[in-house]
């Protein structure tokens, strides 16, 4: 009956985040990207980007700082905030405010604090199988977007992506209650959580180092792809390399060492010149989506279960600290050779920070239920 339980919450996990991703991908990532730019310039896409990071930070360090106990219900809770956001974004379109999109903005950064721990502590299986069906149906929907951006007034995907949450709200009271599960806990040296909290930070730094870049050079047109215009060209790049990444992850035998691979050779193809940029960017894009499950995977199953989220944490700094170096190269017009070698240095540090964690965990004594 457990089991059943169990198989039951993770499908309506995969329902909710479903809904979830159609809002975030048309609402946020295309929409809400473009209509920032389309407002305040490089300058307002860089500020409607971290104002979302800072808040998911300081949301996941509140949710961690106090404990909060995690379930349906702040799932529940998370998408009504994303509702509140999209509402506000499509206001801020009807009267033309850029306050209105920045309050968008933070209230999708305390969706985002809030919505991953819930989803991941939720989650009772691998994220591998999930992941690449993320991905693959994300490729379908930021392509849908990036088109009926380019046809429609964004007002309606605003809209639509709020209806999205919505039903997303609806389906989180189908859970069922399952029995408490027993906490394990991992026995740890301070070497070994410096080792994930680094990790975590390295992988959320260049992640959003490289998507910030991605959507500068994109739309402003420094970058175009078969000279699309900037908005389909960044939704085309974001789709390719992403849905890449995942499917060769779930069918090669492609691990961190591979992966890593791609990362760096897209930063020194960037670094070479701006003419290579596109190729790079894929690359990075790919290399970055099939280390994703890895990282998640190692971190998750090592961390004590009284800082369950640790990833969560140092993945947002990561994040914050990776859009602030890019967005300040590319609006000071500083040579992207810097940046991408920084990148290349990161990649390289996180596979060997990677590598000796997985050695230090394998001869580390036996877990014991507690």
């Amino acid at each position: 009956m457990e089991d059943i339980i169990l198989e039951n919450n993770d499908s309506r996990l995969h329902q909710v985040r479903f809904f979830a991703q159609v809002a975030e991908k048309a609402g946020y990532t295309v929409a809400g990207v473009t209509t920032a730019y389309a407002m305040g310039g490089e300058e307002g896409l860089i500020a409607f980007a971290l104002v979302m990071l800072m808040f998911a930070w300081l949301k996941c360090h509140l949710v961690s700082l106090w404990n909060i106990e995690l379930h349906a219900g702040s799932l529940r809770f998370s998408l009504m905030l994303r509702m509140v956001s999209f509402g506000s974004m499509a206001y801020a379109v009807m009267v033309n405010s850029f306050l209105f999109l920045i309050i968008g903005a933070l209230c999708s950064g305390l969706f985002v604090g809030l919505f991953w721990p819930s989803f991941y502590l939720l989650k009772e299986k691998s994220i591998g199988s999930w992941f690449v069906v993320e991905k693959s149906a994300g490729v379908i929907l930021i392509l849908f977007t990036g088109i009926l951006v380019m046809l429609i007034n964004p007002f309606f995907i605003l809209l639509g992506s709020f209806i999205a949450s919505m039903i997303g709200v609806v389906l989180t009271y189908q859970f069922q209650k399952k029995s408490p599960s027993l906490n394990v806990a991992r026995i740890q040296t301070p070497q070994n959580r410096a080792q994930l909290r680094s990790i975590s930070f390295i992988d959320g730094f260049i992640g959003e180092g490289v998507r910030m870049i991605r959507r500068l050079a994109l739309l402003t047109g420094a970058v175009t792809l078969f000279h699309f215009n900037g908005v389909f060209s960044f939704a085309l790049v974001l789709a390719i390399s992403e849905a890449v990444g995942a499917l060769i992850k779930h069918y090669s035998r492609f691990e961190i060492k591979e992966f890593s691979a791609f990362l760096m050779a897209g930063c020194f193809i960037c670094a070479i010149s701006t003419t290579f940029w596109l190729a790079g960017l894929i690359l990075i894009g790919v290399g970055n989506a099939g280390m994703f499950p890895i990282i998640h995977e190692h971190v998750r199953a090592r961390v004590e279960h009284f800082d369950q989220h640790l990833r969560e944490k140092n993945r947002f700094s990561g994040r914050i600290f990776g859009a602030l170096i890019a967005s300040y190269v590319f609006i000071e017009e500083i040579d992207g050779l810097y940046l991408f070698f920084l990148l290349t240095a990161l990649c390289l540090t996180q596979w060997r920070v990677l590598e000796s964690s997985i050695r230090s965990t394998q001869v580390e004594p036996s877990q014991h239920i507690c």
